[in-house]
């Protein structure tokens, strides 16, 4: 996908969500409600048919937690089966639609499983556990990181700090250098500097055993369940802020597929950009009403 897809992509749902974090449900219709709702879920869900299933779990998983949290939704039994049949479906149907569910052979999802675990499984196998990183971990949680910069502290600034432009924290791949988060560092120990995959895939207790063994998980997940605390607090207040937090949240619950400083990498650059945001419309305000009052004031002049 282009940089500018991507950015199209973030950018809605930043404005999408900062729309709803501060939606007064009672003061409008279900229609207009559904209608921000769907503005959030349908271009990620349209471009999950062709790229990733996880396009859209960042698009609907942050609109449930902000409904859930705020009560526009009641999670009652039926509720949890019709959200249960929901993810099932948004999880299995763009997969099938890809064509993920033929054979394996030469998916390097496939080819992962088989270097990490050395058998081969049939191609369902392949499908589903393509999204685990246990076997990452399980493989490499014991490999030396003398003469490599920190992965969770890389993974926890690499959207602040031009790591590959100032050519440090880097690792070799396909000819140029990549960032040596522990997705990175996993899949240059794996494929050295000829790739046979884009990435081996992470999980979040890679960055942390690396920092300081069982001590860190320990400590790191802990710190992880305090902050998923806040966010499940916060969501429930009408803040600008809402949409900010129930990324982070669901950025949490991936982390078992992902890096630890993906949860919280993008919270600087987000509420950077909501604090522009309210200086602009602010700005733009005071001068709408400048400029009505003065034209107020030449009317009465006139007359």
């Amino acid at each position: 996908m282009s940089s500018a897809s991507s950015g199209f992509l973030y950018l809605q749902l930043f404005f999408g969500f900062m729309y709803l974090s501060t939606l007064r449900v009672e003061k409008h219709s279900k229609n207009e409600v559904k209608i921000a709702v769907l503005f959030v879920i349908l271009p990620r869900a349209i471009i999950s048919l062709h790229y990733y299933r996880m396009y859209t779990a960042f698009a609907i998983l942050p609109v449930i937690f902000i409904a859930t949290a705020r009560g526009w939704i009641k999670l009652t039994a039926k509720r949890i089966v019709e959200l249960l049949a929901l993810g099932a479906f948004l999880v299995v149907i763009p997969s099938a639609l890809r064509g993920d569910f033929k054979s394996y052979s030469v998916n390097a999802a496939s080819e992962n499983l088989r270097m990490f675990s050395g058998n081969s499984r049939m191609f369902a196998g392949d499908w589903l556990l393509s999204g685990s990183s246990l076997i990452v971990f399980d493989k490499f949680h014991n490999t030396s990181m003398l003469g490599l910069c920190s992965p969770l502290f890389v993974s926890l600034s690499e959207d602040i700090i031009p790591y590959q432009k100032l050519g440090i924290c880097t690792v070799p791949y396909a000819g140029t250098t990549r960032v040596g988060n522990s997705a990175g560092v996993a899949t240059y120990i794996v494929d050295g500097d000829n790739p046979i995959r884009a990435s081996s895939g992470s999980i979040y207790i890679l960055d942390l055993y690396w920092l300081g063994g069982i001590i860190a998980v320990a400590v790191g997940s802990f710190v992880m369940g305090a902050t998923c605390k806040f966010f499940v607090k916060s969501m429930g207040n009408r803040t600008i802020f809402c949409g900010i937090w129930a990324e982070c949240l669901v950025r949490s619950l991936l982390a078992v597929r992902g890096t630890y400083g993906g949860i919280y990498q993008r919270i600087p650059s987000l509420l950077l950009a909501t604090f522009l945001c309210v200086l602009v419309v602010s700005a733009a305000l005071r001068g709408k009403s400048q400029n009505t009052s003065f034209i107020g004031a030449r009317t009465v002049k006139h007359g």
